[in-house]
């Protein structure tokens, strides 16, 4: 399943907005963990592809920082979006256990 993830540095830092799959989701926060000093965190995940993420982007563009970066006030300008998400399959609950284990 496409996913967008949205991952936050720390825990009030930055926002970024990339997508995945239920099968890459590890994988893809770990390559951006190894380039990251603070602790990343996953804060949602939206059932979506690029469309998805290039609206959000889009959306977000206010709040854009440095690189594909944005403001962490940019996690309230899409509540709506995160207040219906739930982690709908079992791939994806064990994807986060596994990542809150790389910590």
């Amino acid at each position: 399943m496409n996913v967008v993830l949205i991952i936050q540095a720390g825990d009030d830092g930055p926002l970024r907005i990339v997508p995945a799959t239920d099968k890459s989701l590890v994988r893809v926060v770990a390559r951006l963990q190894d380039g990251s000093v603070p602790l990343l965190h996953v804060r949602a995940t939206l059932d979506g592809d690029e469309r998805l993420q290039l609206r959000l982007r889009r959306d977000l563009h206010a709040h854009r920082g440095e690189r594909d970066w944005y403001a962490a006030e940019a996690l309230e300008a899409i509540d709506d979006d995160i207040g219906r998400l739930e982690l709908h399959d079992e791939a994806r609950r064990v994807a986060l256990v596994e990542l809150r284990g790389m910590a």
